[in-house]
């Protein structure tokens, strides 16, 4: 998987979601990771999955929470129906959330927290889907365990929040959804051999892209 050769954690982190939630078919993923104790939200395909992590981190209730504290699987068929964690349940239903799948990110000796896949649909996950996102999981934990030490955890958390204001950036100036705009900040990033992180924070504090040659700015996907 191409996310193995990605140099900084935060853009493995961002890979990770992006490519779950295409192999897997499903309509939005995100990643929860334990740093220091504490379980964060380090990616999300959309709103909703930040939702969902709030509300999971809050009531303890969850499979994606509970995924990331105990390095187990954990499926939901359907939320209109399960009785586990009714809290988390009617408002992700709410939300138009119908399955979701805990994936837990683990190696041999190391827990990094969990790979949320989220449907629309009921009954989204079966066995060939949970066996393709056990793989999956799997290699981004190796993935991040290569990319990354605990205090750089921190750093790709903090980096995700600047990627996110150069969305919202990206987003207003081109008329493009989150996904187009993302999408524009790792082209660049991937074609010009630049950090994820460096290209944020020169769009949000020049309000553009850094300059590969004299007017150089690539066109929203």
């Amino acid at each position: 998987m191409q996310f193995h050769a990605e140099p900084g954690p935060e853009r493995t982190i961002a890979l990770v979601t992006e490519y779950a939630r295409d192999a897997l078919g499903c309509d939005d993923a995100g990643v929860l990771l334990k740093v220091g104790g504490v379980v964060t939200t380090a990616s999300a395909t959309s709103p909703r999955v930040e939702e969902s992590d709030r509300i999971q981190r809050e009531t303890g209730e969850g499979p994606c929470f509970a995924a990331s504290q105990t390095g187990e699987l954990f499926r939901v068929d359907d939320t209109t129906l399960v009785t586990d964690w009714p809290e988390w349940a009617w408002a992700v239903s709410q939300m138009g959330i119908r399955s979701a799948l805990g994936v837990p990110l683990r190696t041999n000796d190391r827990n990094y927290g969990a790979l949320n896949l989220y449907s629309e649909q009921p009954k989204a996950f079966g066995e060939d889907e949970i066996a393709i996102a056990m793989i999956f999981g799997r290699h981004a934990a190796i993935a991040l365990d290569g990319a990354t030490k605990q205090e750089s955890l921190g750093q790709a958390i903090d980096a995700r929040k600047v990627i996110g204001q150069a969305q919202g950036i990206i987003m207003e100036r081109y008329g493009v959804d989150a996904d187009s705009a993302f999408n524009t900040l790792l082209r660049f990033s991937q074609n010009n051999n630049l950090k994820l992180r460096y290209v944020a924070e020169h769009i949000v504090e020049e309000r553009g892209f850094p300059a590969i040659r004299p007017g150089a700015e690539p066109k929203a996907s």
